[in-house]
């Protein structure tokens, strides 16, 4: 108290004799970097932290320092908000770090210093850019009845020829400006504004598309398909869709058949090169695609046919010791597993049921004591139509590894889908290769 009462004191001295332009000068000067473009990644708040130093010279007391940050939300000249210093300053004199998150746009920071002596002030502008994308959760393929007309009741099943690049959205999800959807064949480019496809007699069997969705953000770090610099927002994926109907097309052989379905873990994850064997009305083999699909075309429509999937390669996929972990849990009794597929997954021994063996044959792996399960294969695959009836035992039924399609006199088509199960893997953390 009685140093600030000197100063003061020698203040007015120093204004009433005129000496104070000489003896007791202030000055106090603010220089600020803020970065000119800053990258908004959540899609959900649609902001994004801003953070630049700032650095000051002052000869009177440091410790007397204050500051105003004043927000101009869109440079409109308005203050929208008074952002407090103790939350957004960090630092000591000379150097201090200011941190706060804004919305998308370009703005104004009006900060004022004052060091008890005098202040200075400075509009600092900096803006953010939307620089992501929420991509919707989708259907990875479609059956399309060319030839049907009206609405189909079954979700991943279109009507008529056209086919919209919104008929893939199963669930959107929000974003940070709006969003648009296009569809296109793999040959070629990409297209915001290309929304649908028309399709016709040369998309047979399963047909592998393009799905992109695109924000209307100018962002100037977005690469585009073509190579460009600066634009919108944009993800994809591929999907198939599969004709279920083109026995009326021109020349489709008559009485035969198209096979065909999708590989997939329970939520939905693609399995590629996964074999499919076809015994029966004749044999065959294909494997699975990126999307985890698969086809045979024109099979002989006269006699029941198999579908049999197989995948055993990389056993240790996925598997560690917290896959240990949760089956001696389930073994203690002090965490049952209760998912069908996931007691499928710890059945390592494939006894039909959990016990210490199945730990043993897991702790080998892990080891690298074995480099394969000795009873076992890297992966099961169930009919993704099959339904448990008492899901905490699966082994009670004997449940389907294969599909097994019967033929009749109007069937043209047929879909048989699996379920893949990486043993081992009790946690579902496997890698898709």
């Amino acid at each position: 108290m009685t140093q600030n009462r000197t100063r003061y004191l020698c203040l007015l001295l120093c204004l009433l004799v005129g000496l104070c332009q000489n003896s007791f000068a202030q000055t106090l000067t603010l220089q600020a970097s803020p970065p000119p473009l800053t990258c908004v990644l959540d899609t959900t708040t649609c902001e994004g932290q801003v953070s630049f130093p700032i650095q000051l010279t002052a000869t009177c007391d440091p410790a007397a320092l204050q500051f105003t940050f004043n927000f101009d939300a869109f440079s409109d000249a308005v203050i929208d908000e008074q952002i407090p210093q103790e939350f957004a300053l960090t630092g000591t004199y000379p150097d201090y770090t200011f941190l706060w998150s804004f919305p998308i746009g370009a703005h104004q920071l009006h900060v004022e210093v004052s060091d008890g002596c005098t202040s200075t002030s400075a509009n600092i502008a900096f803006e953010l850019v939307d620089c992501a994308i929420a991509f919707p959760e989708i259907h990875n393929g479609l059956a399309v009845e060319l030839f049907t007309e009206g609405e189909s009741t079954i979700s991943n099943q279109v009507y008529g020829d056209t086919l919209l690049a919104t008929h893939f959205v199963k669930t959107p999800y929000a974003d940070c400006s709006n969003l648009r959807y296009s569809i296109h064949n793999r040959a070629e480019a990409a297209n915001p504004d290309q929304a649908f496809l028309v399709l016709d007699c040369s998309y047979t069997g399963t047909s592998i598309l393009k799905f992109f969705v695109w924000d209307d953000a100018d962002n100037p770090y977005a690469v585009q398909p073509d190579g460009s610099l600066g634009g919108a927002n944009y993800d994809s994926s591929e999907v198939y869709v599969l004709i279920v109907d083109e026995h009326y097309c021109p020349d489709y052989p008559i009485n035969t058949v198209l096979l065909s379905g999708m590989v997939t873990k329970l939520d939905g994850t693609p399995i590629p090169d996964v074999s499919i064997s076809l015994s029966g009305a004749i044999d065959d083999q294909v494997y699975t695609n990126v999307i985890g699909g698969y086809n045979f075309e024109f099979v002989p429509n006269n006699a029941a046919t198999t579908l049999t999937p197989l995948l055993d390669r990389n056993h240790k996929n996925g598997v560690n010791t917290l896959d240990l972990l949760i089956l001696l849990r389930h073994i203690l009794g002090v965490a049952p597993i209760e998912d069908p597929y996931q007691l499928i997954a710890a059945d390592v021994d494939r006894s039909g049921d959990i016990s210490v063996s199945d730990i043993i044959e897991l702790r080998r792996l892990i080891l690298s004591i074995d480099t394969e399960l000795r009873g076992n294969t890297s992966w099961r695959f169930l009919d993704a139509n099959y339904t448990f009836s008492n899901p905490t035992n699966p082994w009670e039924d004997n449940f389907p590894e294969l599909i097994t399609y019967t033929p009749t006199v109007d069937s043209f088509s047929f879909e048989g889908n699996f379920i893949g199960i990486k043993i081992g893997d009790v946690n579902n953390d496997a890698i898709i290769e």
